[in-house]
């Protein structure tokens, strides 16, 4: 299991990718402003080989066009679609698949294939289902005769998929075909690579990456959102903490993979039993906090005190023998009855939290009025 990141770490890794970032649309810009010149040198020299560049004359305004859209597709979707349009219109001749990455991992899952006369490409936010055209999924699968070019889509330093290219009869000379392979799989790794680091981003700052459950950033952002709905509707808002109890012993003990192992069960029995609305959090190192909307102090307590059972009847894969093994010390508060905004509420949380805790841990608290 990999390590436990901490807050510093994390950030860090944010200004990096968002530092990435930043040098995105410059270069993808400066890439297809030189690929027209770039393509007329390419033909240029193959020119002595060919007695017929006919043949091999492509629509260079058009394929810029497309690959000005690259830097402002909303989608990964979409700017697959971008990408097998432009191969379609810069490799006459050839039939061929854009193949992305599957999640972390080295597997590629074909995401748009081409030829001649058609193209295809995933749905949207649907990497693991739909199929291209049988006729389409047939050619790029058989392959033709000869061998198939396969050229890497990288940027920013992450190899995010694959440009197959199977060349066919009437296809430009090979000199040519490969150059221009090679530019529209620079322009297609700099504008996938830029949307998997925004994603990463987003989902490093909305999610704590251990356990899945939302960051406090989050928490945070959207308690004073709620707050505001309730206010308007005449109900309540209520947030509870729960602090493991002697964690840091535990993590001395076993190691800190059990401890990791421990989070994430803790996080899973969380969503298990939190209402659909509520949003969990990891809200600390070995703190979580679950936002309920509407919901009253009495209902919020009940909450808590189910929680308190289903983390104390954690086993951990044999790792806690007996039940009782794993014990918090929680807190909760109402708005309005314990704060009208996010920070007096998640003050008094904690205020219940650290009552809990002088009360010898093992027990949920109400916080006090701020």
């Amino acid at each position: 299991m990999a390590r436990k990141r901490s807050g510093e770490e994390i950030g860090q890794r944010l200004r990096e990718l968002l530092i990435q970032q930043e040098d995105l649309r410059g270069q993808l810009a400066a890439l297809t402003q030189r690929m027209s010149d770039e393509v007329g040198a390419l033909e240029q020299r193959d020119g002595a080989v060919s007695p017929d560049p006919a043949e091999r004359r492509i629509n260079m305004d058009q394929v810029l066009d497309l690959l000005g859209h690259l830097s402002v597709a909303p989608t990964e979707s979409d700017a697959s679609e971008v990408i097998v349009s432009a191969a379609r219109h810069l490799l006459p001749g050839t039939r061929g698949a854009l193949c992305l990455t599957a999640g972390d991992g080295q597997d590629m899952a074909v995401v748009g294939v081409w030829d001649a006369e058609d193209q295809w490409n995933r749905p949207y936010n649907r990497r693991s289902e739909g199929n291209p055209p049988q006729r389409l999924s047939n050619r790029v699968s058989a392959g033709p005769t000869g061998q198939g070019w396969v050229f890497p889509v990288l940027g920013f330093g992450l190899r995010v998929g694959e440009l197959r290219v199977w060349p066919e009869d009437g296809a430009a000379a090979p000199a040519v075909l490969e150059g221009r392979c090679e530019l529209l799989a620079r322009s297609a790794g700099l504008a996938l690579a830029g949307m998997i680091l925004q994603r990463r981003l987003r989902e490093n700052t909305v999610h704590d990456p251990l356990t899945g459950l939302f960051s406090q950033a989050y928490l945070r952002e959207t308690l004073p959102r709620e707050i505001s709905r309730a206010a308007r509707k005449g109900t309540r808002t209520a947030v509870l903490m729960l602090d493991i109890d002697r964690f840091s012993v535990f993590n001395d003990r076993h190691g800190p993979d059990a401890g990791d192992r421990m989070l994430i069960a803790i996080g899973e029995a969380l969503l298990s039993r939190a209402p659909e609305r509520a949003v969990c959090a990891r809200y600390s190192g070995e703190r979580f906090a679950v936002l309920v909307p509407d919901e009253d102090l009495e209902g919020v307590l009940r909450l808590a005190d189910a929680l308190a059972r289903d983390i104390a009847g954690l086993r951990l894969d044999g790792l806690l023998a007996e039940p009782g093994g794993v014990t918090v010390s929680g807190g909760v508060a109402v708005a309005p009855r314990h704060g009208d905004d996010a920070a007096a509420l998640i003050t008094a949380t904690e205020a219940g939290v650290f009552a809990a805790r002088q009360a010898g841990g093992a027990c949920i608290r109400e916080g006090g009025r701020v």
